[in-house]
């Protein structure tokens, strides 16, 4: 069994320049009031506890330096309580691979309350300049040997930092104090009036020798010198929708950017125009790539879970995440642990995965009608599930309910699921030509394969009304030539036909998925990215996607398999 906890947490804050004093409440178990802000302990063969992500707001220029927390009331949830231990997690598409997990020993024959530590540091990572020091904390224990649960109520942390000149000097040339920055950081920390403390922080403005901030744009595309011309009218669609775009050719990158590789040459451009339209009225919001890897190089990342190893793992983060290094040690082998990567987004990413004018103009009119006509089929919602594993049996639909919870009242709202017998690529065909609005699907996919429906039939589709989809399967975004096998994955191909989709959100590698339950890595992302989309009012996907990161940080920065994920999802699509 898994016990639900829902946290509310009221803040209490003194704030000096050493110190955060943090006092959090915690509430009753309840599983109705559960939002989804919590994570979960995985670890295989550990008891599978929710826990609490603590993000605080460190004053400017200072650093982390030491934490101490002090518990307030315990009390006793349940005795004779058998609480269930995290299976391992597999890749979607292994199938009836049986699950072999058993109770870690070290931990289920120790007369002790696990987790034994009461919070972990996972260190400090920068948003737009704003330091913000990430914990675990583990409200919740459990004694294997006696049967016990137990919940401590409340707790207070005092957060010491100390001044450091080098991450002023950082934070100076980051800092911004745009409307969507502060949005972000009120929603994301535990100590929004802390932000005041950066208001009257020394700036340093930077002078591009290449870009002027007098053209600065909320969002950039970034494609070949030959295909600028065919994004005017899409351009002028997007300034008329109030997102001011500029455009900038990869020849003109390559030719005044320095970096090991062309990918590096892009990003450094990005970072360039990140702080040169820092304090303009156009701030840089969004990343538009034009093209797939052959016009917009992909950046492989590294990536291990057990002993699945990937070091070239397509992520556009890379282009997104902008204050790191990603390749600190110098091995080329980028977003390695010891390469002090950057996890929290500054920009919003998406792409465009096309390569013909064809192939452009199908992607700018999907999104055109879908942006300007507000047709029956945008309260349409479909969601598909198939047969994860039969030992233990594990649905895709009960993976697909649990997010389903999330969607607005109002839509109509339709499952195809193996569980229920009413699955099959036939009925995943139909509801996309009909244009649902939004699906979700979970189930097995390769680079040419989802959802029953191959490159060839999504081809053909020619469906008049366009919808997105989000799927937690492998590969089907995996747009690297390396691994697809007819040079385009089946997620390029349903952006880039006539019919399909004008947006996908998919993986670029494994999806993975948790034998017996409904608690697999990629499932957490999901389920935050339909909390984003709906409950948080963020109806940009690349925003949506960019929370459904910010959610799981704390997992990810912990958790080898919610790393990997977090690195791999990718929007092919407007961030916009």
């Amino acid at each position: 069994m898994r016990i639900l906890m829902a946290i509310a947490a009221v803040m209490c804050l003194m704030v000096s320049l050493s110190a955060l004093e943090i006092n959090v409440d915690i509430s009753a178990l309840s599983v109705q009031e559960k939002s989804g802000n919590l994570l979960l302990l995985t670890d295989p063969g550990k008891p599978m506890l929710d826990y609490y992500s603590l993000k605080v707001l460190l004053p400017f220029g200072e650093e982390y330096e030491d934490a101490m927390l002090v518990w307030g009331e315990s009390r006793n949830v349940s005795r004779g309580i058998e609480l269930d231990f995290a299976k391992d997690q597999l890749p979607i598409s292994f199938g009836n691979l049986p699950s072999r997990t058993t109770p870690d020993p070290d931990v289920y024959q120790r007369n002790e309350f696990f987790p034994y530590r009461d919070f972990e540091y996972l260190g400090t990572q920068y948003y737009r300049g704003y330091a913000i020091a990430i914990f675990n904390v583990y409200p919740m224990r459990y004694n294997p040997v006696s049967k016990e649960l137990m919940m401590y109520t409340s707790f207070n942390m005092s957060v010491n930092s100390r001044p450091r000149q080098s991450v002023a000097e950082k934070q100076a040339l980051y800092l911004s104090d745009a409307p969507g920055t502060i949005a972000t950081l009120n929603r994301m920390v535990e100590n929004p009036n802390s932000i005041a403390g950066y208001r009257s922080a020394p700036k340093q403005r930077h002078h591009s020798r290449n870009l002027d901030p007098e053209d600065a744009k909320s969002m950039i595309i970034i494609t070949s010198q030959s295909r600028i011309p065919w994004f005017d009218e899409y351009i002028s669609w997007r300034e008329s929708k109030g997102i001011s775009t500029g455009i900038y050719s990869t020849e003109f990158i390559y030719a005044n950017y320095t970096g090991e590789d062309s990918a590096e040459k892009v990003r450094n451009f990005v970072i360039d125009a990140y702080l040169t339209m820092l304090g303009t009225a156009n701030p840089l919001e969004y990343v538009l790539l034009g093209g797939d890897d052959e016009i917009v190089p992909e950046r492989g990342v590294f990536g291990n879970v057990g002993s699945t190893v990937d070091n070239r793992m397509p992520s556009d983060l890379y282009y997104s995440n902008l204050d790191g290094d990603w390749n600190a040690n110098g091995n080329s082998i980028y977003g390695e642990l010891q390469d002090n990567t950057d996890m929290v987004p500054e920009l919003h990413i998406g792409r465009f995965p096309a390569e013909s004018l064809a192939e452009f103009q199908n992607i700018f009119r999907k999104n055109m009608y879908y942006i300007d006509n507000n047709t029956y089929s945008n309260n349409i919602a479909v969601f598909f599930g198939e047969n994860l594993n039969n030992n233990p049996m594990t649905w895709g639909g009960d993976y697909k309910d649990d997010v389903a919870q999330y969607l607005p009242d109002g839509y109509s709202f339709s499952t195809h699921y193996q569980r229920d017998g009413t699955y099959d690529g036939a009925a995943v065909g139909a509801s996309i030509r009909n244009g649902a609005n939004v699906m979700n699907h979970m189930g097995h996919a390769n680079e040419t394969f989802l959802m029953g429906q191959s490159n060839t039939t999504v081809a053909l589709m020619k469906n008049t009304e366009y919808g997105f989809l989000y799927s937690q399967g492998c590969y089907p975004a995996a747009f690297d030539q390396r691994t697809s096998a007819d040079g385009e994955s089946i997620g390029e191909h349903l952006l880039t036909s006539a019919g399909a989709l004008f947006a996908f959100v998919g993986n670029t590698r494994y999806g993975w998925y948790m034998p017996g339950g409904i608690d697999g890595a990629s499932q957490f992302y999901d389920r935050q990215f339909f909390i984003g989309l709906y409950q948080m009012d963020l109806h940009r996907l690349g925003e949506a996607l960019s929370y459904s990161r910010e959610a799981n940080l704390g997992a990810a920065l912990s958790s080898d398999v919610m790393r990997w994920c977090y690195m791999e999802m990718i929007l092919f699509g407007d961030p916009s």
